[in-house]
């Protein structure tokens, strides 16, 4: 695994098209902010240049249940007990002697399914459900006639709210999906509490070619990084960097992370189709263009010849 990674960094900092990297970054609009630890900018797409001015006045939260009736500080015959959690049952048969952490476990095999993690306290005892990703759209469901027993009340996750001042003064405010806000073509992830602020710089970034004979008829190329450090799952901070596969659980969220990295690749790679398709219509346009040109200097010599005849 540490070979595939390593792989993958050697690809993105070596292709090149006429010594210019393509992969590393450097052909994305690119942005810094002051307070990486509470909002990171994963795109500047669609930004000027200039210092953006974040808030967050609502911070993101994942859905919680907190514990329920079942005291399972000791031994406890769970194999009969019926658990639905967000539509998928939770299999107990066999576990005649369960401890708490034979519960979490038994639980945490489904949380790539479910989206939902069972946590211990200090004393022993299963404290609570916590859904693995932020926001509205990520909820718990506990069904089943044994659901009290294992979780009670739900809290539902919260999605990130941010106010954005742009380098002209004005504000808007902007809700995100989990931590995930998109504003203007650009993407943020609002990792921080409420009140926290950071300043965002737009560096620029991208290639601009020029498409067309007037000023300004240009369009901008940009490709963001692909590697270990940028790939994954954003929204939760997990990337193919940190990806350790010699436990279970940790292969387990290895697959999450493998494949919203694949999901990125894609992403990225539809982008580039489209700026291809953008630049063979304009070559298209061009030719007939030309075309056109010539037939009509070629009507004009005629006419020219006539006349001088």
């Amino acid at each position: 695994m540490e070979q595939l990674k390593s792989e993958v960094d050697r690809i993105s900092g070596t292709t090149e098209f006429n010594t210019q990297k393509l992969l590393n970054g450097s052909l994305g609009v690119t942005g810094t902010s002051s307070a990486k630890a509470k909002v990171d900018v994963t795109s500047a797409t669609g930004l000027t240049k200039g210092n953006y001015d974040i808030t967050i006045d609502t911070a993101a939260k994942k859905a919680t249940a907190v514990a329920g009736t079942t005291d399972l500080s000791g031994a406890v015959d769970v194999s009969g007990k019926e658990l639905v959690i967000n539509g998928t049952k939770i299999d107990f048969s066999g576990m005649k002697a369960a401890k708490v952490q034979d519960v979490v476990n038994k639980i945490n095999e489904y949380k790539d399914v479910t989206g939902v993690q069972a946590t211990i306290d200090g004393t022993g005892k299963l404290t609570q459900l916590d859904q693995t990703s932020y926001g509205s759209n990520a909820t718990i469901t506990l069904g089943g006639a044994d659901a009290l027993e294992f979780g009670g009340a739900v809290t539902a996750g919260v999605d990130a709210v941010i106010t954005v001042k742009n380098p002209n003064g004005s504000t808007e405010q902007v809700k995100g999906l989990g931590q995930e806000v998109g504003y203007h073509g650009a993407e943020f992830v609002a990792k921080g509490a409420a009140a926290d602020t950071a300043t965002i710089t737009v560096t620029g970034g991208g290639a601009s070619l020029q498409i067309g004979a007037n000023k300004d008829q240009n369009m901008i190329v940009d490709i963001n990084e692909i590697s270990t450090n940028t790939l994954g799952d954003k929204a939760n901070g997990d990337y193919v960097k940190d990806i350790n596969v010699t436990t279970q659980s940790g292969a387990n969220d290895a697959i999450k992370v493998l494949d919203e990295a694949i999901k990125h690749t894609s992403a990225e790679r539809s982008k580039l189709g489209a700026f291809q398709n953008r630049l063979e219509h304009t070559i298209n346009n061009l030719g007939t263009s030309s075309e056109n040109l010539t037939a009509a200097e070629s009507r004009i010599r005629d006419v020219d010849y006539a006349l001088a005849a």
